[in-house]
């Protein structure tokens, strides 16, 4: 039997990579007038970073697969603390985006590798309840992280923000190193059975990983889409101010750990699959709250559905990747590394045609999210339910 990973642990582990993805954006500014570059480089390091984890999120799942999951939290904990410290002391904006491309290619395991390690020990609907806690703590990191970022970036300098998340990250693989447990089942094959190519295949031609796959990154990319498109939309084109988007804004956040809470506190009473279709419900009503909102230019016309579907987020994701990291347990890795792929890839892709095309009126944010949408009810089309298991 499999050891049974501390839950705090797996909560800071995955707190590092929400913290180094976000909190360092308002530095962005500092970053500009110390390294002498223009805004859109210094927006790099928000791109170099997300990049590195759609590349290596595939990459450690695959390997935690091979070599089992410690070691790969552990080489990403390493890798992640070199790339901080890169950061902290880079004296132009190359090594600065080296250092960021370093330290995102180390948080993929931070973020992929502790829903894995709880999949592995616990039943699938177990494993939704633990997976919806596990995010809600996580999701303390980026509604703090800014604030902790500016504060550093004002009083100390953007370095120490960056040195801030070494020393804790450095902390926390520490303590991993002495307290993180293998997890991977005995029974997952080894480093000369293990082939990427076999477990790619067997995976996306198995719909019952296939269907929640697209459900995840459909679900996710009405968030990213919006992420993306809102500020825009509320301060230039509907008149508000930053400050006045931020406030509306944490609508959002708690609406995301609200659902988190929710699936922590329902998914092993009354099922993953079940949770699913109760909480895909929500993000088909806030779309349509959107559209219908349209006509006006108003906060609330954004925010309320905005809140609906954070919430449908929060709720169905943990459930999502409880099923599909269960469907085949020997490629655990592997799929926690495709669902994440997935999940930001669609994000990342769909906010991309939004910058381009979004310009005098709100329409192309509503018409991506809805497309967005129709990837869920794809992935509904093709769901077959999967036998819970029992650990």
């Amino acid at each position: 039997m499999t050891a049974v990973p501390a839950f705090w642990l797996l909560v800071f582990v995955s707190a590092l990579g929400q913290i180094s993805m976000n909190g360092v954006l308002p530095a962005n500014v500092a970053v500009m007038a110390d390294l002498s570059v223009n805004y859109g480089q210094a927006q790099l390091v928000l791109t170099v970073f997300l990049v590195a984890m759609l590349l290596f999120q595939l990459v450690s799942g695959s390997l935690s697969d091979r070599f089992g999951r410690r070691a790969v939290v552990i080489a990403g904990l390493a890798l992640f603390c070199v790339g901080s410290l890169l950061c902290a002391t880079a004296n132009s904006i190359e090594w600065l985006l080296l250092g960021r491309f370093i330290q995102g290619s180390g948080a993929a395991a931070c973020v992929s590798m502790p829903r894995t390690m709880v999949r592995d020990v616990l039943a699938q609907d177990k494993a939704a309840s633990a997976i919806g806690y596990l995010t809600t703590a996580m999701m303390i990191a980026p509604l703090l992280g800014p604030a902790l970022g500016g504060w550093l970036t004002q009083t100390l300098g953007w370095r120490w923000m960056y040195g801030l998340i070494t020393v804790l990250g450095v902390l926390v693989l520490f303590i991993a190193v002495f307290r993180l447990v293998e997890t991977r089942p005995a029974a997952t094959p080894g480093q000369d059975d293990y082939r990427f190519s076999a477990a790619f295949k067997s995976l996306m031609t198995d719909r019952r990983f296939l269907a929640p796959m697209l459900v995840m990154s459909g679900s996710a990319g009405v968030y990213y889409v919006y992420l993306a498109g809102s500020p825009f939309v509320a301060i230039s084109l509907y008149g508000y101010t930053p400050a006045e988007y931020g406030m509306w804004f944490a609508s959002t956040g708690v609406g995301y750990m609200s659902g988190n809470f929710f699936a922590g506190r329902w998914s092993e009473k009354i099922g993953a699959e079940r949770m699913v279709k109760l909480g895909i419900i929500p993000i088909f009503i806030s779309v349509f709250l959107m559209w219908a909102l349209s006509p006006w230019p108003f906060a609330f016309a954004l925010f309320i559905p905005a809140f609906v579907f954070a919430f449908s987020n929060g709720m169905c994701i943990p459930n999502l990747a409880a099923i599909g990291l269960g469907v085949q347990p020997k490629f655990a890795g592997t799929a926690s590394g495709l669902l994440g792929v997935a999940q930001l890839g669609v994000g990342v892709a769909f906010s991309s045609i939004l910058g381009v095309i979004i310009a005098e009126s709100a329409l192309p944010l509503f018409t991506l999210m809805t497309v967005c949408l129709v990837i869920v009810v794809v992935g509904l089309l093709i769901w077959r339910p999967v036998q819970p298991d029992s650990r």
